[in-house]
């Protein structure tokens, strides 16, 4: 699936496309699965800055997030094998600038991304850099894995990398609810006991939906003086998903910052001033 200009769903086209060739240091991908991201929609749409260049690529193949099975080795390449289950790294750094050679490679001021600047995930078959390849364990389907790429990288970087979440920490997940929010809820798992959440998707606290995610105490949107009662809990790590939760605190996370804790942003954010 690919497009040729940006708009609504009419620009997209289903056809056949080149096979693409690895080069060096590279690998080709049989795509198993491929997951539909919101960044997908704002590529397709040319939307939220992001652009891409079809006047001198011609066309995009979509797709962010994807999982596979090595097809082929590009020369140079140690450590995969053909047939090896891969899950696919959509961000290809230049691995050259400051921010790369720190190991900040999130940073990278040549970053590219499939779907975007790269052609993506929507076809039988992708190149990527052999460093973007990771191994899929044996009790991860294709499908769990290609959902999992975008939302687990961005929330690992903001809450472990960037956040150094500790033990002994509390942690509030703003809309826990959405995809971002729910991979935010099973790391911050992964390092403190219990976070707190807010849902603002009433009908995800269905219980089957709350266990698989992990919510063991959260509070809707709905639900009187929640503000009130989240400062009362001395969180120290707080985690923003998107623009409009940033609205809604209004000036009110202040305490937050009382208790000597701070505050990670994920997704393209519009910081007031009061921030």
């Amino acid at each position: 699936v690919f497009i040729e200009k940006q708009g609504g769903v009419e620009v997209l086209q289903y056809g056949d496309r080149p096979d693409p060739v690895p080069g060096f240091g590279e690998v080709k991908v049989r795509v198993r699965a491929c997951a539909l991201n919101r960044l997908d929609l704002y590529a397709r749409m040319g939307i939220r800055g992001v652009r891409i260049n079809l006047d001198k690529d011609g066309s995009r193949i979509l797709g962010n997030d994807c999982a596979g099975d090595v097809a082929e080795l590009g020369a140079g390449v140690q450590g995969l094998r053909v047939g090896q289950r891969v899950a696919v790294q959509p961000h290809v750094t230049c691995g050259q600038c400051r921010a790369c050679l720190s190991g900040h490679t999130q940073s990278c001021i040549n970053k590219n991304m499939l779907g975007v600047r790269l052609d993506g995930g929507y076809a039988e078959y992708v190149v990527v850099p052999a460093v973007n390849l990771h191994a899929i364990p044996d009790h991860l389907s294709y499908e769990e894995t290609a959902a999992m790429t975008a939302v687990f990288l961005v929330t690992w970087n903001a809450l472990v990398r960037r956040g150094r979440l500790q033990p002994w920490e509390t942690c509030l997940v703003l809309s826990g609810s959405g995809g971002v929010g729910s991979a935010a809820v099973q790391v911050v798992k992964k390092v403190i006991e219990n976070p707190y959440c807010i849902v603002h998707i009433e009908f995800k606290l269905e219980k089957n939906f709350s266990e698989k995610v992990g919510w063991t105490d959260f509070l809707t949107k709905g639900t009187a003086n929640w503000i009130k009662h989240v400062n009362n809990k001395k969180i120290t790590k707080f985690e923003l998903i998107s623009t409009w939760v940033v609205r809604q605190f209004k000036g009110e996370y202040n305490p937050i910052h009382w208790h000597g804790g701070h505050i990670s942003g994920v997704g393209y954010l519009k910081v007031p001033k009061s921030l």
